[in-house]
């Protein structure tokens, strides 16, 4: 089953600051936890913060975004650029990536 969740019809066009996301964010765990796929359709939204998107999208588990578990679609472009260099950021933390870093 797969979920659509509209953050501009929740919190309107301005997507800011980390005490905003983190409900969103819980939202999105519970439906993974429960088997869900989830779309983040940004639709309306005109601009979100580096903690919005932090708290949000860099805090989610990795595999799910790996496995296609959760989605973005119609994210400005540079907005998604960033939202892309957080998740890589979030693989790279990964012990294997690490293992793999300091090996060469």
């Amino acid at each position: 089953m797969s979920t659509t969740l509209r953050p501009a019809e929740i919190f309107g066009p301005g997507l800011v600051g980390r005490s905003v996301a983190t409900p969103l964010r819980e939202d999105v765990e519970r439906r993974l936890a429960a088997g869900e796929s989830v779309v983040l359709d940004f639709t309306g939204v005109m601009g979100i913060s580096p903690s919005f998107a932090d708290e949000l999208l860099a805090k989610l588990p990795v595999d799910a975004w790996d496995e296609g578990r959760v989605q973005m679609i119609h994210l400005p472009r540079v907005q998604a650029d960033f939202a892309r260099m957080l998740i890589t950021s979030r693989r790279m933390q990964r012990p294997e990536a690490t293992a793999r870093t300091s090996l060469g």
